[in-house]
């Protein structure tokens, strides 16, 4: 036997619960959904037309001769319309123009015919100024295939990865915990017939608890060994499957030894001086592989090695449940 450290890897099953799991959906469909409107608005969101005056003519501008306060008029104007929006074509209807003095008309409205204006473009109107209608826009994206394809990706992607974050972060479970809370020392010597060989019987309780509110735990093929100065001085110990479930402890008490253990020289002389000093520095060892279960779901086998080392006073000629001398750490390898 070796005290072999394995690797342990882990995959996470949420657990299912289909009310919230709805919510969820529906939350993130419509989180995603004010993220892509936001997206194309930020994209193809137009701007104002652009209007200046860059010229004028006037061939009359008096009073009439014949009739009080009526004015005889005469101009013509020059408008340039630009398009800022790259993105944007616009198309004008309904178009009217006349002049006012101190807020007041003093030509008739004239009709211009509709207009259409490209891109970033700039178009010019020399109205000769009949009946006064307000101007409208009406704004026609312009249509781009490879750009708006490279959107749609770019968006769809941008999506699932939130989608996933969202999952993970409601979902990731945390790895169990084990610790050490009580142990029995029935026989801890040297072979009196072999040397270097120990014989042992010894009993250990360990509680591994579930700190997952979304997910159950699957043991399967576990061994419990106790080891000294890293070289077993115990038979490993088959113990039988568990299903520990969601944010729940459970107890193991394997029975330990039995056997004789052949060890190194310095571990037997080493365990008789510390006998001999009445603290033993022991170190717990349980290994197998587990998997987590989440409503009919559930992951792949993965191996974990899980060690807990603990300080027990002995004293001679002395068994049963032995005391723990401060708190035993147990970790975990992933």
């Amino acid at each position: 036997m070796t005290d072999e450290k394995k690797r342990v890897t882990y995959r996470y099953i949420p657990a299912v619960q289909p009310f919230r799991l709805l919510c969820t959906i529906l939350l993130t469909f419509f989180l995603l959904a004010g993220v892509i409107a936001l997206i194309v608005y930020l994209i193809y969101r137009p701007s104002k037309p652009h209007f200046a005056v860059v010229g004028a003519s006037i061939f009359q501008l008096s009073n009439s001769s014949t009739q009080p306060n009526v004015l005889s008029t005469g101009m013509q104007v020059t408008l340039v319309s630009r398009n800022p929006n790259e993105r944007s074509s616009i198309l004008y209807d309904h178009l009217s123009a006349y002049v006012s003095y101190r807020n007041q008309p003093i030509t008739p409205p004239a009709n211009l015919p509709p207009l259409l204006q490209d891109r970033a473009s700039s178009i010019a109107m020399s109205p000769m100024t009949d009946e006064k209608k307000r101007v409208t826009y009406r704004y026609i994206p312009a249509v781009q295939p490879f750009r708006l394809l490279c959107t749609i990706l770019l968006t769809f992607f941008l999506l699932a990865g939130v989608i996933a974050l969202i999952v993970y972060l409601i979902y990731r479970p945390s790895k169990p915990h084990f610790a050490v809370v009580g142990a029995s020392i029935f026989q801890l010597s040297n072979s009196s017939t072999q040397p270097n060989v120990l014989s042992t019987g010894m009993q250990v309780t360990l509680v591994s608890r579930n700190p997952n509110e979304r997910s159950s735990i699957l043991y399967d093929h576990l061994s419990a060994y106790v080891s000294y100065r890293n070289q077993p001085i115990t038979p490993p110990a088959n113990l039988p499957p568990l299903l520990q479930d969601r944010a729940s402890s459970i107890a193991m008490s394997p029975v330990l030894g039995g056997d004789f253990v052949p060890v190194s020289g310095d571990v037997a002389s080493g365990l008789l001086t510390d006998q001999a000093y009445g603290v033993v520095n022991l170190r717990v060892v349980l290994t197998g592989r587990l998997r987590y279960k989440s409503g009919p779901f559930r992951s792949g086998w993965y191996n974990f090695y899980v060690r807990c080392d603990m300080l027990v006073g002995i004293r001679k000629g002395v068994t049963g449940p032995v005391p723990l001398l401060g708190e035993p750490q147990c970790d975990v390898d992933t």
